[in-house]
């Protein structure tokens, strides 16, 4: 399971993030798409798969692992970030590094998601059918790491998944430090 992790942001964190230029040092850097509106999940997924072109011919099911996570949480933000109407405000990136993938959603809304389990799902309860709820678990699933961070008139979802067969217990020790570093930039407490 991921590790888990919000926080708040760092001041030259959040500097690039309002900025719009969020820095992850992976080898090949962050790929940014804005979505428009229309058909923003179909959009970002697709981008997610265009990113990962050369790493879907080589590791298949990674690629569709992160088009799932790129598609479960921009489906967050349109159905639970205020101002996601709004969907040039919204933008997916994507960091490939060769053992795992970083993805990054940022959306207009700085409120952080409620912890799971916490959630009011009351329409769905009496209705006995429980549809929502199962996107963050699914994100969490695929990651090793994943969490927010919150800026003065933003949040970014972070979410660092391992290409396939990839366990972090058999990367050597600098492979470990970069991983590590990742997840600090990411989710540090």
């Amino acid at each position: 399971m991921a590790e888990a992790c919000t926080r708040q942001p760092q001041s030259q964190l959040t500097l690039a993030i309002e900025a719009g230029h969020l820095v992850i040092g992976a080898p090949n850097g962050v790929t940014w798409r804005t979505l428009s509106s229309g058909q923003p999940v179909r959009e970002a997924r697709r981008f997610a798969v265009s990113t990962l072109a050369a790493v879907a011919a080589m590791d298949a099911d990674h690629a569709d692992d992160v088009a799932l996570v790129v598609s479960e949480l921009v489906t967050n933000v349109i159905l639970h970030a205020a101002g996601s109407e709004e969907l040039g405000h919204v933008h997916v990136g994507i960091a490939v590094h060769r053992l795992w993938t970083h993805v990054l959603v940022q959306d207009p809304d700085p409120t952080l998601p409620l912890p799971s389990g916490e959630q009011t799902v009351d329409d769905d309860i009496n209705s006995g059918l429980l549809t929502r709820g199962r996107g963050w678990p699914i994100v969490r699933e695929l990651s090793v790491a994943s969490g927010f961070i919150s800026a003065r008139k933003s949040k970014t979802a972070h979410a660092l998944i391992l290409r396939s067969g990839v366990k972090v217990g058999d990367l050597t020790a600098e492979e470990r430090d970069e991983l590590d570093r990742a997840i600090a930039l990411a989710c540090q407490p």
